[in-house]
């Protein structure tokens, strides 16, 4: 998935690997419209084409959400719990003005 990701990000975006399967993508992208259209298309090429595993195809699956700054938290904490609650649909954590998407 790292390198999937990696191959999806452009210049302007930083890779960030958090743990063994999950990770941030950061991006100086501020305009809410463009923001998720990128957030979209990374998702999307990273998912495009199974993994071939003993000679077998196997659909990747990728849980994944966008926080942005200011709009979601002036904190790297709050951004945090913005992604998390996007992901798992908790909305005691914050506003959810986008659903979380699971592709794959």
């Amino acid at each position: 998935m790292a390198q999937r990701l990696a191959a999806a990000c452009d210049e302007r975006e930083t890779l960030v690997r958090l743990g063994p399967d999950q990770f941030l993508v950061l991006t100086g992208e501020s305009r809410g419209g463009e923001l998720v259209r990128r957030w979209h298309t990374i998702v999307d090429r990273a998912v495009a084409d199974p993994v071939v595993l003993s000679g077998g195809d196997v659909p990747i699956r990728l849980d994944a959400a966008h926080a942005a700054h200011p709009l979601d938290g002036d904190r790297l904490d709050d951004l945090l719990r913005t992604l998390e609650a996007r992901l798992t649909g908790s909305t005691t954590t914050s506003v959810l003005p986008f659903r979380a998407r699971r592709a794959g």
